[in-house]
Formats: C-alpha cells, sequence, structure tokens
C-alpha cells in the first residue's frame, strides 16, 4: 500500500514538473462556422482526472482551446465523447444545418513536440452517400478511444478535434479554411512511471557563469534543448548533447563570446572598456516622406543627457569625450553605461517610474558607481521593432533592465528632443529607439592628429618613438582604442622630450589650472644703483603677450638638463628659493656675470615631475623650471603667481588657479642669426662675411674668426685685427666683423659663460639690444658694411640720412676724423682689391635723393654731360 501511494505521488510531481516546452506551436485553425456547428458537450472516462465540458449555444469561434485537461498514464487507455448540437432527427428529406453535414479527424500528441502531424482517427464520408442525411450516424455523437503510448513523455500534451464540411479536403492540424466547421483543442497531462531528471544548461562568458536554466524532462525521451535568446553580436559555442535523457540528468556548458566583427563592444570592467559611438536612427514610420532614414544622417548621443543632431564634425578637442561611451557588463544580465565625458567615466542611468509621462525617466549621467541596477542596467537586444529603415549598418535596441518596466527602451523623444526612456507597447520603441553603433576612431582621428602637431620644446622630438608610433596608428587608420594609447603613449613620453637649442630664443609661459597663462617678463629699473639689480623679473597680465624683446631669453646649454637664459639687457635670469641668498647677498633676479655653482643662473628642466601630477593630461607640453639652492644643494620649483614668485619644494609641483609651476617654452624670433654672404672683392671668394654685436658675451662660430679695425684707415682700405678664433668668446657689446670659409650660410650666436675678448681700440661701433641711428657729428664718419661693384666694402654712410638706421645687434665702422673717402675695401692681411663703385644692397636704391656718381666714382652734384651715371646702385642714361 505505501509503495504504491509512493509511485502515484512521484507521477504526480513528475507531471507537475513536466512542462511543454517554451519551443511548442501547435498553432491555431481558423475558418468559416454556422451558428448550430458546435458540441453541446465533451467528456471523458477511464483516465486518472477527467473532463466535463458543456455549452449550450456556440462559442463565436471556429476554435475552442478548452479549460482544464484530462490526467492520464502513459500506456494506458480512456475515451471520449463528443455530442454535438442536434436539429433534430436523421432525414432523407429535410435539410437540418447543424453539424451532420460535416466529416470529423481527431489529431494526437504525446511527445511535447509541438506538432500534430495526420490524423490519428476519421469519422464520416467525404462526400456522404446520402446529400440531405449527411454523416449523422457517424459524427453526431462520437466516442473516441485513445491509447497513450508506453513511451510517451510526461507533460502537457494535446489532442485537437476538428469538424470541417463533408464535401471538402480532409483538413490538416492547422488548417485556416474551415468550412461550416469548427475546432477543438484537449490538453493531457501523461503521467509516467519513468523517472524524471534536470538538465541544466550553463551559459558562460569570460570564464564565468552568467545564466543558467534547468530543465526537467522524462529519462529516455528526447532531450530538451537550451531556450536562452542570445544576441546576434554574440558567438555561442554549443556542447553534443545526447539524443535522449539520460538517467540523472546532466549539466551542459555553453561558451559565449563577443562577435570580433560585431560593431557593439562591451567589457567586463571599465579598466578594459570597448568605447563605441551610439546614433539614433529614425524609421519610416512618422516620418512624413516615408524614406527610411536617420534624423540629418544620424543623431548622435552625446554625454550630456540628451540626444541632438550631431554630426561627427561638432565634435573637437574638448568636447569630443561627449559621444564616447562604454558598456560595461555581459549580454545577459545587462549592462552599466558609463560616458567618456571629460574622462571621468559618469554613469548613465534613469529616475524611478512612477506614470507613463514621468520625467524622471530621462537618461541622465552620475558619478555615483553605486546606483541601483533597475536605474542603471540596460540590455543590448536585436532590433524588435516594425515599419523600420533598411540600413546598412546592423542596429539594436537599448532597453532598461528593470524588472517593474522590462519593455522601457532608449530612445529620442521626437518633441523635446531628449534622450529617455519609453514603453515599447506605445510604439516609441519602434521610431526612436534604433540604435546603431560604431568605433570612435572616426571622432577622435583629428584630435589625435592635432595633439601629435605639437611640436618643440617640451613634446616629444621629432624621431622619438611615442611620436613614430602615434604618426603610424592615425596612418593606418586603427581603431579608438589603440589610437588612444598611442595618444596616452605620446602625452605621458617623458624621456625622448625636446629641450630647448644653444642659441634659440624662447618666450616663456606659466599656465594655470584655469587654462590662463602668464610670460615671464623683464622690465628695466631705472633707480637701483647695483648693476644686478637694474632689471626685474616681472609677468605680463593674464593672457596678454609681452611686447617687444621684454619677454625674449636666449638659451645656451651649460651641462645636461642645465641651462642659463641671457636677457636682450645681456643680463643672466637667475633664481633662487624665497629666503635664500646668492652669493652677492641679494635675492637678485638677474646677474651681470656668470660663474658656474655660484650664481643661481644655472637652471634646470624637466617634464618628469610635471607627469606625475594628478593634472598632468592638461599640461602637456609643460616643463619644470628649477634652481639651485646654494645653502643646501637642492633644486627648488620655480612657482608663478599673480603678480610675484615663489617656489615649491624639491618633490612639490604646483598647479592651482593662482600659482603654476607649470612652464611653456615658446620659440621666438631674435637677430642672433646672422647671415653670411659671400666677401666678393676681398678674396677668391670662398669666404663670407657678416657684422655682429650683442648684449652679451657670445662664442664665435665654428668656420669663422672675429675681427675688429683698430687703426684708422690712412688709404682706401681698412686693416681688419683678428679678435677671436673660432669657438672662443667675445665680450658683450662689442662690434664685430665676422670672417671665414664657412659652409653655412646662417650661423647662430650662442650666449657664452665665460666674460670673452675685446678691444679698446676698435673703431667697431655696435647696436647690440636695439636698432641705432648712426648720427653724424664733427670729427667722426661712419661707415657700414655693403657691397658695391659686387665688391663687399665699408661704405659711407649718405650724407642724407639714408642707410643711418642700423638693425639690432650689427656692427659698423666709426672713424673718429673727418674724412672724404667713401668706401674702404678691407684687408685681413691678404691683398684684396680696391673695390670700385658698383651697386648697393641696402637704403632706398631708387631714391631721387640718393648720391650721383659718375663712372669713375666721384660724386656730383649733377650730370655735366651726356652719359651713364650711377645714383643708389643703379645706372642710368643721360641724353
Amino acid at each position: 500500500m505505501k509503495s504504491k501511494l509512493f509511485f502515484k505521488l512521484s507521477l504526480l510531481l513528475m507531471s507537475v514538473f513536466a512542462v511543454l516546452p517554451l519551443w511548442a506551436d501547435y498553432g491555431t485553425p481558423s475558418g468559416g462556422y454556422y451558428a448550430y456547428n458546435y458540441l453541446t458537450s465533451i467528456t471523458s472516462s477511464g483516465a486518472d482526472e477527467n473532463i466535463n465540458y458543456s455549452a449550450s449555444s456556440h462559442p463565436g469561434s471556429a476554435y475552442v482551446h478548452l479549460p482544464g485537461a484530462i490526467r492520464v498514464e502513459a500506456g494506458t487507455s480512456f475515451t471520449i465523447t463528443f455530442t454535438a448540437y442536434s436539429m433534430g432527427s436523421g432525414s432523407n428529406t429535410e435539410v437540418r444545418e447543424d453539424i451532420r453535414y460535416c466529416h470529423a479527424s481527431l489529431f494526437t500528441d504525446f511527445n511535447l513536440t509541438g506538432s500534430f502531424g495526420s490524423a490519428a482517427q476519421t469519422w464520416g464520408k467525404k462526400p456522404p452517400t446520402n446529400n440531405v442525411y449527411g454523416n449523422y450516424d457517424d459524427v453526431m455523437t462520437i466516442t473516441a478511444n485513445i491509447t497513450v503510448p508506453e513511451n510517451a513523455p510526461a507533460g502537457t500534451s494535446r489532442i485537437r478535434m476538428i469538424y470541417t464540411n463533408a464535401w471538402t479536403d480532409w483538413p490538416a492540424a492547422t488548417t485556416t479554411g474551415l468550412n461550416k466547421g469548427i475546432a477543438y483543442d484537449i490538453d493531457v497531462e501523461v503521467t509516467t512511471s519513468m523517472p524524471s531528471a534536470d538538465i541544466i544548461y550553463n551559459y558562460t562568458f569570460d570564464g564565468s557563469t552568467v545564466a543558467s536554466e534547468t530543465l526537467t524532462a522524462t529519462v529516455g525521451q528526447t532531450m530538451p534543448q537550451p531556450s536562452i535568446s542570445i544576441p546576434s553580436y554574440i558567438s555561442a559555442s554549443y556542447p553534443t548533447l545526447p539524443e535522449t535523457v539520460p538517467e540523472g540528468g546532466g549539466t551542459y556548458t555553453i561558451t559565449t563570446t563577443a562577435k570580433a566583427d560585431s560593431p557593439f563592444k562591451f567589457s567586463s570592467s571599465l579598466e578594459n572598456a570597448q568605447w563605441v559611438t551610439m546614433k539614433l536612427l529614425f524609421s519610416k514610420n512618422g516620418n512624413p516622406d516615408g524614406v527610411a532614414k536617420p534624423y540629418n544622417e544620424g543623431t548622435w548621443i552625446a554625454g550630456s543627457g540628451v540626444a541632438t543632431i550631431l554630426t561627427y564634425s561638432d565634435a573637437t578637442e574638448t568636447n569630443y569625450d561627449q559621444y564616447i561611451w562604454a558598456f560595461v557588463g555581459d549580454w545577459y544580465n545587462g549592462y552599466k553605461v558609463y560616458s567618456y565625458t571629460d574622462q571621468s567615466k559618469k554613469l548613465a542611468y534613469t529616475g524611478n517610474f512612477t506614470t507613463s509621462s514621468d520625467a524622471n525617466r530621462t537618461i541622465t549621467l552620475s558619478d555615483a558607481g553605486t546606483l541601483a541596477d533597475n536605474k542603471c542596467k540596460w540590455i543590448v537586444v536585436d532590433w524588435e521593432g516594425t515599419d523600420g529603415a533598411e540600413y546598412s549598418e546592423p542596429t539594436f535596441s537599448l532597453r532598461l533592465n528593470n524588472s517593474d518596466h522590462p519593455n522601457y527602451y532608449a530612445g529620442d523623444h521626437i518633441g523635446s528632443r531628449v534622450l529617455g526612456t519609453w514603453d515599447s507597447d506605445r510604439g516609441n520603441q519602434v521610431q526612436h529607439g534604433r540604435i546603431a553603433f560604431a568605433d570612435p576612431a572616426p571622432i577622435y582621428q583629428p584630435i589625435a592628429q592635432s595633439i601629435l602637431d605639437n611640436q618643440g620644446v617640451g613634446y616629444p622630438t621629432a624621431d622619438s618613438d611615442a611620436r613614430t608610433t602615434l604618426s603610424n596608428a592615425i596612418t593606418m587608420g586603427l581603431g579608438f582604442k589603440l589610437l588612444k594609447l598611442s595618444v596616452d603613449a605620446f602625452v605621458s613620453e617623458s624621456e625622448q622630450i625636446e629641450l630647448p637649442t644653444d642659441g634659440k630664443a624662447y618666450r616663456i609661459k606659466a599656465k594655470y589650472n584655469t587654462g590662463d597663462v602668464r610670460w615671464l617678463k623683464f622690465t628695466e629699473n631705472a633707480e637701483a644703483t647695483d648693476e644686478d639689480l637694474r632689471l626685474t623679473l616681472g609677468l605680463t597680465d593674464l593672457n596678454t603677450e609681452p611686447t617687444d624683446y621684454e619677454g625674449t631669453f636666449i638659451c645656451h646649454k651649460v651641462n645636461d638638463n642645465e641651462y642659463i637664459f641671457t636677457t636682450n639687457k645681456g643680463k643672466f635670469l637667475t633664481w633662487c628659493a624665497d629666503g635664500k641668498n646668492n652669493v652677492t647677498g641679494k635675492q637678485s633676479s638677474f646677474a651681470s656675470e656668470y660663474t658656474y655653482g655660484t650664481h643661481n643662473a644655472t637652471l634646470k628642466l624637466a617634464n618628469t615631475d610635471i607627469k606625475l601630477h594628478p593634472s598632468a593630461s592638461h599640461l602637456f607640453g609643460a616643463l619644470t623650471l628649477q634652481g639651485w639652492n646654494n645653502t643646501d644643494g637642492a633644486d627648488f620649483y620655480l612657482m608663478a603667481g599673480e603678480t610675484n614668485f615663489g617656489y615649491a619644494g624639491p618633490t612639490d609641483v604646483y598647479y592651482t588657479n593662482n600659482s603654476s609651476s607649470a612652464f611653456y617654452f615658446e620659440e621666438t624670433d631674435y637677430p642672433n642669426v646672422v647671415t653670411l654672404t659671400q666677401a666678393t672683392g676681398i678674396d677668391d671668394g670662398t669666404k663670407k662675411i657678416a657684422t655682429f654685436s650683442a648684449p652679451f658675451a657670445f662664442t664665435v662660430p665654428e668656420g669663422v674668426n672675429a675681427y675688429v679695425v683698430e687703426t684708422v684707415p690712412t688709404s682706401s682700405t681698412a686693416q681688419m685685427a683678428q679678435l677671436a678664433t673660432a669657438g672662443s668668446t667675445v665680450a658683450a657689446n662689442t662690434g664685430v666683423i665676422l670672417y671665414g670659409a664657412t659652409a653655412e650660410t646662417q650661423v647662430r650666436m650662442i650666449p657664452a659663460t665665460e666674460t670673452g675678448a675685446s678691444n679698446a681700440n676698435s673703431l667697431l661701433g655696435q647696436s647690440a639690444g636695439g636698432t641705432k641711428q648712426i648720427v653724424d657729428v664733427a670729427g667722426q664718419t661712419n661707415y657700414i658694411l655693403a657691397s658695391k661693384g659686387g665688391n663687399i666694402v665699408f661704405s659711407k654712410a649718405l650724407a642724407n640720412g639714408e642707410n643711418k638706421n642700423i638693425s639690432m645687434n650689427k656692427a659698423y665702422l666709426s672713424i673718429p676724423a673727418g674724412s672724404p673717402v667713401n668706401q674702404f675695401a678691407l684687408s685681413f692681411g691678404e691683398d684684396g682689391p680696391t673695390t670700385g663703385i658698383g651697386s648697393i644692397e641696402a637704403g632706398n636704391a631708387g631714391s631721387a635723393a640718393a648720391p650721383l656718381y659718375d663712372l669713375s666714382g666721384r660724386r656730383i652734384s649733377q650730370p655735366a654731360t651726356r652719359g651713364i651715371y650711377i645714383r643708389g646702385g643703379k645706372k642710368f642714361m643721360v641724353k
């Protein structure tokens, strides 16, 4: 007795847990019917549980699915009686339009397949033997004997009885052409003594189980298949399954991976995020012209929390990150969506749902990483909308993973242009929730190029690995992730950095956290009595560039990463930590002389320290400027305040709204680049010549020597005296003639740390530090270096004032006596020719006020006769 009870209980439990597979779909018969063609009762007997259905009128449909179910054990039989409504007894003379003019077909499914196959039993004839009598004896009352197969699986199967016009073909189980007929479905819950087993399917992604389903099935029956839907951007690898359910069931793993060619990218963590853009597309539904197209070719979702009509061209270096998004999570549990806005990785979420028009459904951004999942977790599914457009790119829907509102999709509300969520049942998903994903590289590539275009001091050198890598990444069209990595490496480079170059001039700019800048400048302090205090180091007003040369500093590299900077006033820029004294006993900004290791004029530059700053990404190209503290030997950072300077400790870098130790070095022009010309008429033409002077001591470049004139010319030739050779130093404010067989056309005059050579007897004047006007005075005659008749000579400054202005950092000959000689040839210890009158390249060559010469070189006031004359270096004919 106990065993039998246990057996019955087992059957009951198995039948309860046995379910019709999710893929079963029996279909629904349909067609035409008559009002009196229906069954008044359907009853069963012989089953464990029977049905007793009755009806007093037509159900109003050609198809009826009976409530309840017959419960029966596999391998046993039962009967079902079908009784039709009758309009009277069988008649050979009177037509009675009830079910007697139909034939009947019974379909069964005991395999849980959702398919009936062909009819198991039929009643009546096609057509009836007697057209009036019909199939009255066969179909008005039918008792069907049904045997459930012994191997029928436990579960809910189905029986279908179909009546249709006897003059038509026997129906299929899913006929849609019923004629004067009706169909009835009856559920049959089959129990079995066969044991059931659990089939467990685990879905893994990145080595972790993301989903699992348990299907209970009868041992020995067809193996139930996994039923979780996998989106198109995911690839699944299914295991080999047995054909039938094994004893004890089994656990099977379905491995899923993201398809490499899928436009939708996601990751398991924000650290390894795959960034994408999202474009909302507009379907044909609601579009006036009925053509499938996106809003103005693309509504790009920006990180401001709204969807606006944007294109890639709207992305600039300052706002490109608003268009870039990351999805973190997995395809089954959903994703948290992060905006790259401000590179702070903000989380996209939506508010609570209360009504269908609740404004809280707007999608916004939050810095909080602990938002409830029902507000910030999303499912990306394949596009399910209808009436959509045919686009070349795959499209998806973004659905909020909220159990209370499972059908709410992200989209653009056309009226308010707000990115929010809408219930798909209201149709908005169809019109405004279609999303195409793409790699952000097209947005970021021009930004990457603009970063690569940064060159000069503080930026990676032209031949650096970082610059080469970034250039290749742009040229090869790499995706956003690799392109961004190349940019980050470029911005973070601290070894292969371009540093100032000997002899080049720079303006030094401090940058503050606000983005504002101030330039270092120097000004004259006329009241100072000490030579080292006659210049004051200061700062320009916010974002105001220095004028003239007040902010120009000329560089010289002393040792590795040690530099001196001189001003146009010939002073060395010095700096020591606040409160520390240099050797002069003063907190001076400048020094007249330089001694390595004594004065604090040796400054160190580096960007390694800048890279450690929290705001390093905003300081690309910046350097620190350090001064040596001769008290304790430490290097302190210079810190530019709002009006004056301070210092930061050896381990600190300041970068605030009003203090900064981040400096940019901007290359600027300064006339210490000398253009050499051929020394024609002096030698065989292989040598070159120029004049130079500077407010600071400088080193004579390779290939030339420096000369002065120390004796007044007694004939038509000025004798040159060598002052300094190549590589040696010339003193500040000393005019020289540079002369030598160099192949260079331009040479840079580099500031020197030594005092340099000078000659107290030199007759060369100079314009070091500024343009100079030569003024004739009694007992003094001035000559400038010029080309005449194709020869280089000292040419007398014109009496009317032309050619008397000498540009900055040049030299000229000044004879302390009146002289009638118009020009002097130059002699460097060689037999140079006496130059004749040729052409002169400077001054107002065609001016009518220019001096007039005849062909013998004599200056005249007016042409005396017809012939050829020379004015302003040009020949002309007088007829």
